[in-house]
């Protein structure tokens, strides 16, 4: 299976229902045990005991409300100003006139390179206009930045998020410790698939770190851009700042006018402390799925026990507040918004999917199962989606015997047929008009139509890869 798939499948999510808006004055002075005055905000956000902390209070975040102004929203997708959450969880978007653009990892390194499928042609290559290049160096045109994260077409550009290292990094090493000092950018870049250029757009997040220590956490960044603004979430490699990251405003979804700088960002909600760990905070990425005048995201946890649990919410960009939508189970990570209600699955505690497919209504907050997706095949449920045209629901291949990959169903959860791969999952990227399919390692292997495959023709048609 793609391992970016893979990722995409496993990495369930857990909840935890929190304020956002900390109070100064639930702290208090204590003295530690080697008499050092130590501040402590409760017994849940303590922290590291016998030094003297410079805290701040938590920033100044929306309105977070438990109750949600119920009701349901007709949009049209408007590629102009809307984030489109068809392609929110993927690392891929499409442009106006159905070409899909994506990353593809070459090299041991898994250098990542843009590429294009031309919806007309049906031809797949590298956005590279130099003949002689070889497509596997930083010296291409199409080569993006060591990490890349999220891509997002909007206004005839593609957006993505680059991960770009100062080149003064340095090392130090003892028979103790490694030390280092860096500067880190998290810059978004807008890229014109005509002209095959690109620009810088602005910083959403700049990082120093002088004589930091080895222990380093991976970098984590999640963005969509919806209606003039930049919503984003990120972990960029600040674990050694871990006793103060919580209170100091470093774990929010942000929101900043598209090319304006980090100091324009404003908190909207503060993510809250993971409680499986001590002084740990989220470690996995938060989905931002737009729709309309909302932008939903999945809050996740451990609780002190290590059960999972999930909640979602929306954000209500017009009144500035955030709101929780009263689901009856914890949803998984391919739910959706819709002019009628919520789709989603339940993921159960031990992190698995109970195979049914729920409908949440916005009017009147009623639920009910709209189908049991798991009952379709005798292999384990990995997920049910929608992508505006079809359902897919997809589930395990076992190694020793044939297992399908995804069951067809049209809107109407009528079932349309299998697409069998055989023994190699393929990656499906379903657009507006086509579905592309790609193997294990990135290369292009054919499309379906998608008008045919609503008729239930489910013929896959051989592409070829161009130089």
């Amino acid at each position: 299976m793609n391992k970016k798939l893979i990722c995409a499948i496993l990495c369930m999510f857990t909840m935890f229902i929190f304020t956002a808006c900390g109070d100064v004055e639930n702290h208090n002075q204590e003295t530690g045990q080697d008499g050092k005055e130590t501040t402590t905000w409760n017994s849940r956000d303590s922290l590291v005991t016998g030094e003297t902390k410079q805290m701040t209070a938590p920033p100044a975040a929306w309105e977070v409300s438990e109750e949600t102004k119920l009701k349901s929203e007709k949009i049209e997708y408007n590629p102009k100003t809307d984030g489109d959450w068809r392609t929110s969880e993927l690392m891929y978007c499409e442009g106006e006139d159905g070409n899909i653009y994506q990353p593809i990892y070459r090299t041991q390194e898994l250098l990542p390179f843009l590429a294009c499928y031309d919806a007309k042609s049906h031809g797949f290559r590298i956005m590279c206009s130099r003949p002689e290049c070889y497509h596997m160096d930083e010296d291409c045109d199409a080569y993006l930045a060591e990490q890349v994260f999220g891509m997002e077409y909007y206004n005839g550009k593609i957006y993505t998020v680059m991960i770009e290292r100062d080149n003064s990094d340095y090392f130090e090493e003892t028979e103790d410790e490694v030390t280092f000092s860096s500067v880190t950018y998290a810059d978004l870049y807008a890229i014109d698939p005509g002209k095959n250029s690109r620009e810088k757009v602005q910083s959403l997040k700049i990082i120093e770190r002088k004589n930091a220590h080895n222990n380093i956490s991976g970098f984590r960044f999640s963005f969509t851009i919806h209606r003039g603004y930049v919503y984003y979430e990120h972990s960029m490699g600040e674990e050694p700042e871990r006793e103060d990251y919580y209170r100091n405003g470093k774990n929010c979804i942000f929101r900043v006018p598209l090319g304006g700088t980090e100091a324009d960002a404003e908190c909207i909600y503060v993510l809250p402390k993971n409680q499986s760990s001590e002084g740990s905070v989220y470690d996995q990425d938060i989905v931002m799925k737009p729709y309309g005048s909302y932008v939903y995201f999945i809050e996740y946890l451990r609780n002190p026990d290590g059960v999972r649990s999930t909640a979602l919410r929306r954000i209500d960009t017009v009144n500035k507040r955030v709101e929780r939508i009263p689901l009856a189970e914890s949803p998984d990570y391919f739910y959706y918004a819709a002019e009628e209600g919520i789709y989603y699955s339940h993921i159960t505690e031990d992190g698995s999917l109970d195979g049914k497919l729920r409908l949440h209504r916005l009017e009147d907050g009623t639920e009910e199962i709209v189908m049991d997706y798991g009952a379709l095949a005798e292999s384990e449920a990995l997920g049910c989606y929608f992508d505006g045209t079809c359902w897919y629901a997809q589930f395990n291949k076992g190694q020793d015997e044939f297992v399908t990959d995804f069951i067809v169903l049209d809107s109407n959860f009528k079932k349309i047929g299998e697409l069998d791969f055989g023994a190699h999952l393929l990656m499906p990227i379903s657009a507006k008009h086509q579905m592309v399919l790609f193997t294990e390692d990135d290369k292009l292997y054919g499309w379906l139509n998608k008008a045919d495959i609503a008729k239930g023709d489910l013929t896959v048609h051989r592409a070829e890869m161009k130089k």
